[in-house]
């Protein structure tokens, strides 16, 4: 029979990493799609920064929560909806910025086109 702890190591442990790793793909894959819309967003002239958009993802996480995992062990679900919003908003947070430091880039870029079609008028002058 397995001791408590080598339970814990055996079963539980490597399922809790593979979790982590595949949480950590989700969220570099959110990431990347943020700033594919950061592009987007920058071609239409358009704020990286959209509030009602980001209530609107919250609302939406906070509702699957509630009716994708009822009631259990006496809670609302197991993860509870204050702990969901600080998570979802740093994670927010985290894309948001990755996007406006995509923008940064685009908008130097721009610059420079910029800066060589102008010379480039003025030597057809």
């Amino acid at each position: 029979m397995m001791k408590k702890t080598e339970e814990i190591a055996c079963i539980y442990r490597p399922k809790i990493d593979d979790i982590d790793r595949r949480l950590v793909a989700l969220l570099n894959e959110r990431a990347e799609i943020a700033i594919k819309v950061g592009e987007i967003k920058h071609q239409n002239k358009m704020r990286v920064h959209d509030p009602l958009r980001e209530k609107q993802v919250i609302e939406k996480l906070e509702n699957h929560n509630e009716s994708v995992y009822p009631a259990q062990f006496g809670k609302e679900s197991l993860i509870s909806n204050k702990s969901l919003k600080q998570i979802i908003k740093l994670v927010i947070r985290s894309c948001k910025k990755a996007e406006k430091e995509s923008v940064v880039i685009l908008k130097k870029k721009d610059a420079k086109q910029d800066k060589k079609d102008r010379a480039k008028k003025k030597k057809k002058l």
